[in-house]
């Protein structure tokens, strides 16, 4: 087996395959992954990246390897024309979103236990998170239409995101809805090894244009106006793809078992 390249040596190489051209450090992240310049990517590669890149240029400024030539945007130093030498930490540092899920299929959670896994993955090779315990706002769909807003945060009047997706099952919502969005406020801690990781809580630091942004690409992204060309771009990297419910995934093919054997 190829020895496993360190971050900075992985992003070096996408960026030399790039032959110049500059690359989303999401991107970066998601070729890293594809091409197995590291097997373990952890729970959040873009931040991974974005982390390295960011530390490279505080830290050596003119002889760091990289270069950013727009927002989220770097290809290696020296290989091509207009840049911006500000520091790339705004792009991670002070989020007021630091994951979401678009579209998820209620059928695909089990929302049996008191606190529902709702695993998704930011690459098909990272490693998987339960957003269970995510605080923020969420929306419930009818196929393609919000039918519902909601909040959550942790006190004793509401709490996470899962509970309250799992109250929905059994409220009055319960028949109104099969999709789900959220957009969370807790980043994402590794536990290490192949351990599901999770969200931890953090105290943020935002300004007025940090908010309204985010107020703005979070109803771009929930709603998509057909007058917007740009969805999705402030979130580019956040974004987590869902993963079935392993107890919804052995239910499933026992089903499809038992269907094979009334069949034969």
């Amino acid at each position: 087996m190829a020895k496993q390249l360190t971050w900075r040596q992985a992003i070096i190489k996408v960026l030399e395959d790039a032959e110049g051209d500059p690359i989303h450090y999401a991107d970066i992240a998601r070729e890293i992954g594809e091409k197995g310049l590291r097997r373990d990517v952890g729970p959040a590669p873009a931040n991974y990246v974005a982390s390295q890149i960011s530390t490279s240029m505080k830290r050596y400024g003119a002889k760091s390897p990289f270069e950013r030539v727009a927002r989220g945007q770097y290809r290696l130093r020296g290989s091509g024309g207009h840049t911006q030498e500000s520091s790339p930490e705004a792009e991670t540092t002070n989020r007021v979103i630091n994951a979401l899920g678009m579209y998820w299929n209620r059928a695909d959670v089990d929302w049996n236990p008191t606190e529902p896994k709702l695993l998704g993955k930011e690459t098909e090779e990272s490693v998987e998170v339960d957003f269970c315990k995510q605080i923020g706002v969420y929306l419930l769909y009818d196929g393609r239409d919000v039918v519902y807003v909601g909040q959550s945060t942790e006190g004793k009047v509401t709490s996470s995101i899962g509970r309250r997706l799992r109250d929905h099952t059994r409220k009055r919502m319960k028949a109104r809805w099969d999709r789900f969005s959220w957009f969370g406020l807790c980043p994402i801690k590794h536990r290490g090894g192949q351990e599901t990781a999770k969200v931890v809580e953090q105290e943020m630091t935002v300004d007025a244009k940090g908010i309204i942004n985010v107020l703005e690409a979070v109803l771009i992204e929930a709603m998509e106006p057909a007058g917007n060309r740009r969805q999705g771009e402030n979130f580019k990297g956040l974004e987590y793809f869902q993963v079935v419910d392993p107890e919804i995934a052995n239910k499933r093919a026992m089903e499809f078992i038992q269907d094979k054997l009334k069949t034969n």
